[in-house]
């Protein structure tokens, strides 16, 4: 089967979030992630500084318009940050100090430093008053998703009205304990029919009968698998590096923050992502669909193009 992947921060011992990773690093692990199913994938970028986000997206810019290797699998970047909830839980693995309010400018820096690579970007609304940003990235085509947010409803709904269109890893990027009537969680489920929904399907982050309830109840049409794969994916136990923090992957796989509190990413692949799928009982046409076809659709390409 062939993958689709809205959500890899690195890979192979590479994290997309360095700056120290050459062009021949980024194609050795587009390689490698070919030769494991994955056909396409958005080189996620997380929350730091602004200017080193600047900086980095700039870098990963250059490199996708000069090699034609990179091109054939990376179909653009994911923005995951800054413009996310700085609340205990809600942050997850992102440095706090570095998010921020969303606005129009610090919109256009990020998209002109991405010179028309931003494919998806990742933002709280409670963090951009009047949904002022979430509207200027939509009306340049990038996709806008709601991620590591406590957002309520109300606030989801003028999202969603201003040019939301998607949710990012439902079920994680937020607390262990949470309001029991209404949390992010039921507010985004009371609103499945505005947005597709990703969902990170390793096992680890989503228990697997709570993994097929979301699907069951989001729906096959608009629940989407990634991986959120960090540097630690295909490799084993150890210290590994995403962006300006140290994780930790333990014997079982699991990738946690080195104070030990928060899961930071996976070490999973679409591969093993299948598998999960498998074990709670999915078909290989709705896998398909859940692994390829319904991220295809989303950043508006056919299912031919996974198959080239």
């Amino acid at each position: 089967m062939n993958y689709v992947d809205l959500q890899v921060n690195g890979h192979y011992g590479v994290d997309f979030n360095s700056d120290d990773w050459s062009i021949e690093h980024l194609e050795s692990v587009c390689e490698k992630m070919k030769q494991n199913g994955v056909r396409k994938f958005l080189a996620t970028l997380i929350t730091d500084d602004f200017e080193r986000m600047e900086t980095r997206i700039r870098r990963w810019s250059a490199a996708l318009q000069q090699s034609e290797r990179l091109r054939e699998v990376v179909v653009g970047l994911h923005i995951e940050g800054p413009f996310l909830s700085h609340e205990e839980g809600f942050v997850g693995a992102h440095p706090p100090q570095h998010t921020c309010n969303g606005s129009i400018d610090l919109a256009k820096r990020l998209y002109d430093a991405g010179e028309g690579w931003i494919r998806l970007i990742t933002m709280a609304p409670e963090r951009d008053a009047g949904m002022k940003a979430i509207s200027w990235f939509a009306s340049q085509g990038v996709l806008v998703a709601a991620g590591h947010t406590n957002a309520s409803r109300d606030w989801l709904v003028q999202a969603c009205d201003a040019g939301l269109s998607g949710f990012t890893h439902l079920g994680n990027g937020c607390p262990h304990t949470v309001q029991r009537h209404d949390n992010i969680v039921q507010r985004v489920l009371s609103l499945k029919e505005r947005f597709w929904v990703s969902l990170i399907a390793d096992g680890v982050h989503l228990p697997r009968w709570l993994l097929r309830l979301f699907i069951d109840v989001i729906g096959m049409d608009r629940s989407i698998i990634v991986t959120d794969a960090i540097s630690a994916a295909g490799l084993g136990p150890g210290t590994y590096q995403l962006a300006s923090r140290e994780v930790e992957i333990d014997e079982s796989g699991i990738s946690r923050c080195k104070e030990g509190v928060y899961l930071a990413g996976s070490t999973a692949t679409m591969r093993q992502c299948e598998n999960v799928l498998v074990e709670v009982g999915f078909s290989e046409d709705q896998r398909r669909q859940l692994l390829s076809a319904n991220a295809l659709t989303v950043l508006g390409q056919s299912a031919e193009t996974a198959e080239r």
